[in-house]
């Protein structure tokens, strides 16, 4: 198939461990999937394919699946990317700007989250920075918690995992 001249709308689904700890099924990959292919559907956007990052966080965007739909970005086979929810391209504020603000721009990508409101083809919010920022320091206030926790069963005795933190 020739995508230059029938593009990728890619469908890009991501679920941390940690995202399933916090949201449960309202961020589930189904979940996810239903939204963005309804939203697809009813939109009119053809060639749809799916790209799922399940059990990477948000942090990382060494993902496997995030590899793959980007390299259809800078080959030119995918044109348009949609997401449930913003904070499901990323968590890093630099990465995702620089994504937003030059790659997506430079390779004539258009990107939505659906959840969010965020459509580029109606440029980008003044506010968007801001949102990544919260997404950031979403991560590292979960970060911080978990290990508290983790500290605590250790300073307790506690199994970890099914391990003692010995070993």
């Amino acid at each position: 198939m020739d995508t230059r001249s029938n593009p990728i709308t890619a469908l890009y689904c991501r679920l941390s461990r940690d995202d399933e700890l916090n949201n449960g099924d309202s961020n589930s990959i189904a979940n996810q999937k239903q939204i963005i292919s309804r939203y697809a559907q009813d939109n009119g956007f053809k060639n749809t394919s799916f790209f799922v990052d399940d059990g990477w966080t948000g942090v990382s965007f060494q993902r496997p699946a995030f590899m793959e739909m980007m390299e259809g970005v800078k080959n030119g086979a995918v044109k348009t990317i949609i997401v449930k929810d913003h904070s499901r391209l990323g968590k890093n504020r630099l990465i995702v700007g620089a994504l937003l603000e030059e790659d997506f721009i430079q390779h004539g990508v258009r990107y939505i989250a659906v959840t969010d409101s965020i459509d580029t083809i109606n440029g980008l919010d003044d506010m968007l920075p801001m949102r990544d920022l919260f997404n950031e320091w979403h991560v590292r206030e979960t970060s911080k918690k978990v290990k508290a926790v983790f500290a605590s069963k250790a300073q307790r005795g506690e199994r970890l995992g099914g391990k003692t933190p010995y070993g």
